[in-house]
């Protein structure tokens, strides 16, 4: 499953099932506190619970993208990022390998690329998953 992501620019950015978790995970390693998604349409707010890891159309804020902006940026800056990211790549293949009952195996990237291009996607504004 993809994860197609829509900011309020217009701009597009796609991630797999496992790059949305490690980004959204390392975001939250650098601080990034989810403030909760919006119900997708169709869907009352009260039964919705706010997640991130489904593709059902729901709305992260502004706020909670410029959050999550800010969480990358500083992932950006720091000389260490690279040995977090092999740890919380070990740490998210371990929860996927349990819950899936085969040996799944997370991948830090290569480079920079990415991450620079979540962090200037984020700062366009709200945006939906999907």
């Amino acid at each position: 499953m993809g994860f197609d992501l829509t900011n309020d620019s217009g701009r597009d950015l796609r991630f797999s099932g496992t790059g949305w978790t490690f980004y959204l995970n390392l975001a939250e390693a650098y601080g990034w506190k989810p403030a909760g998604t919006l119900a997708p349409e169709g869907i009352m707010p009260i039964t919705w619970s706010g997640q991130y890891d489904s593709n059902s159309g729901q709305r992260v804020t502004a706020n909670d993208a410029a959050a999550l902006a800010e969480a990358l940026d500083q992932a950006l800056r720091d000389p260490l990022r690279s040995a977090r990211e092999s740890a919380l790549a070990v740490n998210i293949s371990d929860s996927l390998s349990k819950s899936l009952g085969k040996a799944v195996s997370i991948q830090p990237p290569d480079d920079d690329s990415l991450l620079q291009d979540f962090a200037a996607f984020c700062r366009g504004g709200s945006f939906v998953i999907e």
